[in-house]
Order: structure tokens, then sequence, then C-alpha cells
């Protein structure tokens, strides 16, 4: 008798619950829970960083790039005994295509870049002074 008056007020409790967080956020319809909590709005650190085929990562202590909720991107880098540089832009992503856009403002003009984010990593490849750059982006 005991245990079924537990589970009762168990059940009670569990749908007021229920009811009060369902009062309390307003969530349009048409999105996602993906577009709600934006699970790859984190930092990601560069695991590997190519020029034509040579390390450019041994000259950094790190390079990385947040994706933050709000649509920012920061673009952070610090070359062994030296100082941390700083960029901000902006960005979007698809869910359904998981495609990365990011825009950032460099000497003056906006660069955009476009790049598929999956499984927690994101690879920039771009020709720099016909080199090609191969940057591996990886979730920490």
């Amino acid at each position: 008798m005991k245990t079924n008056k537990f589970f009762k007020a168990a059940a009670v409790a569990i749908a007021a619950f229920a009811l009060i967080c369902c009062c309390a956020f307003a969530v349009d319809p048409d999105s996602s829970v993906k577009e709600i909590t934006k699970p790859y709005a984190c930092t990601y650190e560069c695991t590997r960083a190519t020029l034509d085929g040579e390390n450019l990562l041994g000259g950094y202590e790190y390079l990385r790039v947040t994706l933050e909720k709000s649509g920012t991107l920061i673009v952070e880098s610090k070359k062994q005994g030296g100082a941390a540089h700083k960029l901000q832009g902006n960005y979007t992503f698809d869910d359904k295509t998981r495609e990365l856009t990011a825009n950032i403002g460099i000497l003056g003009a906006v660069r955009s870049h476009r790049t598929v984010l999956e499984n927690g990593k994101f690879t920039i490849k771009m020709p720099v002074m016909s080199k090609q750059l191969i940057m591996i982006f990886e979730a920490v």
C-alpha cells in the first residue's frame, strides 16, 4: 500500500515538473534540439597544419577556433615565444548539411570559407601563394 502511494506521488511530481518545464520555455515548433543547444558551438584546437606538406604547428603554442552560440567566431594563435593574436568574425551553421561558413576580416577584407563539420572535426583547405594549406581542427 505504501509503495503504491509513493509511485502515485512520484508520478504527480514528474508530471508537475514536466508541465513547469513546458511552460517555462518558448520553443519554435520548427526548430530542432540541435538548433537550440548548438552542440557545435565550442573551441576547436588545430591538430594538423601543413603548407605544401611542411608542418606549421611546430612554431606555434596553439592555434584554435571558438564558435560561440551567438554566431561569433574567434580565431586565436600564439607563436612559440611570441605574442598571442586574436581575430573575430561570424559564422553560420547548417544542421542539415553540417556546413560551417566562416566570415572573418583580414587586412580590411572579409574572407569567407566553407567546410563541413563532422564528428567534432573540420578541415580547412585553401591555396596560399600557390601552395596548399591544410588545417585540421578538433573539438576540445
